[in-house]
């Protein structure tokens, strides 16, 4: 088995896309085989793995898609693994994990209004500066 440092560097270039998303225990299949079937898609490689959290409800499962960064070709194709594979955690039900800014965006197209709007408001009030995070949780 091969760790995540050395999957990094998998097309010597030293990058790697990853989407680790929670969710119910009982999407693992389903959501491992559209992980496949992305890679495919998209013409690269992936490492796979998953961590049940708390008493085993929900889950932590993640698909990495490496790429040489000096391949700009190569990066897209995992870019776009990673936002294919955003969109079908989403309509599974899962939500991205530590999600960066375009599966912010995904995830905030999905999100009921009044929630965002809540975010929003607790966040002026916590952070009226906007010092916090800044770019994060925002609307283009």
């Amino acid at each position: 088995m091969t760790n995540l440092t050395t999957f990094a560097d998998l097309k010597k270039g030293g990058g790697f896309e990853y989407v680790g998303a929670i969710m119910p225990v009982d999407l693992f299949p389903k959501a491992y085989h559209a992980g496949i079937e992305i890679a495919e898609r998209h013409g690269t490689t992936y490492s796979t793995g998953a961590r049940v959290i708390g008493v085993g409800h929900c889950m932590m499962f993640y698909f990495a898609y490496p790429f040489n960064r000096a391949d700009q070709s190569d990066v897209k194709r995992a870019q776009g693994a990673l936002e294919e594979t955003n969109e079908v955690v989403l309509d599974m039900g899962g939500v991205p994990w530590k999600a960066e800014a375009p599966a912010q965006r995904q995830i905030i197209q999905k999100m009921d209004p009044n929630t965002f709007d809540l975010m929003n408001r607790l966040r002026a009030v916590l952070d009226p500066g906007g010092i916090m995070n800044p770019g994060n949780w925002e609307v283009e």
